[in-house]
């Protein structure tokens, strides 16, 4: 009775798991298919116009109806911050079976 308990939980645990890695890979998909927008908006940001268009903002020359939120102060930055988090867990994940014991 308990390797029933045991094989049924390991089973709803491997059928979750599989739903995550399934989104996980539609996922990595789209930011791979989205690299060139990825690049073009960080390289605006560190090293572009992005400072000189935000004090532009800053002074009223763009109209006021324009969503702006680009060129928020930390916005990108965060964004950035984010995309560099996820790489490093998937560093992390991707040392599974390489001498770790888990992800």
């Amino acid at each position: 009775m308990l390797e029933m308990n045991k094989v049924a939980e390991m089973e709803n645990i491997f059928n979750r798991l599989e739903t995550i890695v399934s989104d996980l890979e539609k996922q990595t998909v789209m930011l791979n298919k989205n690299k060139e927008q990825w690049d073009k908006l960080f390289s605006w940001y560190f090293e572009g116009s992005w400072l000189q268009d935000h004090d532009l903002d800053e002074t009223g020359v763009f109209s006021k109806k324009m969503s702006c939120g680009v060129l928020s102060e930390d916005g990108i930055y965060d964004l950035y911050c984010r995309l560099e988090q996820l790489r490093k867990d998937w560093e992390r994940f991707s040392a599974f079976g390489k001498g770790s014991q888990n992800p």
